[in-house]
């Protein structure tokens, strides 16, 4: 995000009346969007979901389902440090790119038998 992003995002925060990202991921409103994303898995590799990511903050604190998706930690990680604040198309942009490549990747290895199906993280 750039600084200016950065800036808009803390202070939507406290116009919600969060001090924190972390108190705002600790709110009812946070755990009622969980409850209501019903998808149980990684959109990546298909383990237990884990986190919900944001793809954009545009409507934080009204989220819509479609700006999340879920991840495991693995892939919610990498996503994170893969970033790049300079990509124009954005946070969006950038995690359903991230998405396509990985889940590519995941499935090929899979289907070389590398990923098996004990380990969704293979």
């Amino acid at each position: 995000m750039s600084k200016t992003s950065i800036a808009t995002f803390h202070e939507t925060l406290r116009q919600l009346g969060y001090k924190s990202y972390a108190e705002y991921l600790g709110s009812e409103h946070w755990a009622d969007l969980n409850r209501r994303k019903t998808a149980k898995t990684c959109k990546v590799c298909r383990g237990p979901r884990q986190v919900l990511h944001h793809r954009t903050y545009k409507r934080l604190g009204h989220e819509w389902l479609a700006d999340m998706i879920p991840l495991c930690h693995k892939h919610h990680k990498m996503i994170h440090s893969l970033e790049d604040p300079m990509d124009q198309k954005g946070l969006y942009g950038h995690t359903n790119k991230i998405v396509r490549r990985e889940r590519k990747r995941h499935e090929r290895r899979r289907a070389l038998g590398k990923g098996g199906t004990s380990s969704p993280h293979g």
